[in-house]
């Protein structure tokens, strides 16, 4: 988002062909993705580490010695950030289950007045949302929330869909600690400039899609 005095003009700096640049992208894609008997045949980190050398390789040309060598510096440095920020957003969450309230919270979630496909909306909402990670949501609502629920009647693709969507909500509210690291660490903004397009990117939009996927299953409760 630009800032006030900002000024913006044309490169004239010689860039690689689009497709040039995509290649090394498309091919981690590809490596990371390929599986044998359920199995990945490339771990994650191999299939990053080929994707790396790939784009050196191919855009020697257009990289300077120097600015390369700063570059893996500061990708280090932010790798740090993330794993950081990444580990203290997944032991809150696993501090927030251990807490003597979160039973008294799950259970009020399970018994909210209106139709169960709400609950399960609500309950994994409040539950990314205070882990700050919807991944880390879900692996706490899923297990807790998901028997109640089926056994109030809800189906399991219902189930399934409402919590994945309503997950991706309020899990990045601004102490998600992958919106802390792009923007404090990657992009070296403050929240107070950056977090508002954010929120309602990754807030708004996904709350309107789970009002809808609310409204859709309790009206089409056997939908695909």
């Amino acid at each position: 988002m630009a800032k006030e005095g900002d000024t913006f003009s044309d490169s004239e700096e010689k860039l690689p062909k689009g497709m040039l640049a995509l290649c090394p992208l498309i091919i981690t894609v590809l490596l990371i993705n390929i599986k044998r008997n359920g199995e990945n045949i490339v771990h994650l980190e191999t299939g990053l580490f080929i994707g790396t050398l790939l784009t050196i390789l191919l855009m020697h040309h257009f990289i300077q010695k120097e600015e390369l060598i700063a570059d893996i510096g500061v990708a280090m440095k932010s790798s740090v950030i993330s794993i950081t920020n990444t580990c203290a957003v997944v032991g809150f969450g696993g501090v927030v289950k251990a807490a003597l309230a979160f039973p008294a919270v799950v259970n009020a979630m399970t018994n909210i007045p209106g139709p169960a496909t709400s609950g399960v909306a609500l309950g994994t909402m409040v539950i990314a949302g205070i882990c700050g990670s919807a991944s880390g949501g879900l692996g706490i609502a899923a297990p807790l929330l998901g028997p109640v629920f089926l056994a109030k009647g809800v189906g399991v693709g219902a189930i399934a869909r409402i919590m994945a969507i309503s997950s991706s909500s309020l899990d990045s509210l601004p102490h998600n600690g992958y919106i802390v690291t792009v923007t404090n660490g990657v992009c070296n903004e403050t929240h107070k400039d950056a977090y508002g397009a954010v929120f309602k990117l990754t807030v708004i939009v996904p709350l309107l899609a789970t009002v809808l996927a609310v409204i859709l299953f309790t009206l089409f409760p056997n939908l695909p």
